[in-house]
């Protein structure tokens, strides 16, 4: 089972670093299962803020991963950091 997601304004994301990421779209091709893929930056959460379609593509997709450091920031002012790239390590 996958853990719980972060949400961020309405956006729910994947506690996962690349290589889980990786691992998981891995496993899912490998039992014959689609995978649908979103990653999502402050732009896409604003979006589908406004955009109820958009929200309810994001909220059923298999994996959504942040795309900025403006989620990753995000991430830690709730205190449910991101694992993140070591080029993004404070």
């Amino acid at each position: 089972m996958a853990p719980a997601r972060v949400n961020i304004l309405g956006v729910g994301f994947d506690r996962v670093d690349l290589a889980a990421a990786a691992e998981r779209i891995i496993e899912r091709h490998s039992a014959g299962q689609r995978t649908f893929v979103i990653t999502a930056n402050p732009e896409f959460v604003m979006l589908a803020r406004g955009d109820a379609g958009l929200g309810k593509i994001a909220r059923e997709c298999d994996l959504v991963v942040a795309d900025g450091t403006g989620v990753l920031v995000a991430s830690r002012v709730l205190r449910a950091a991101f694992s993140c790239p070591r080029s993004f390590s404070w």
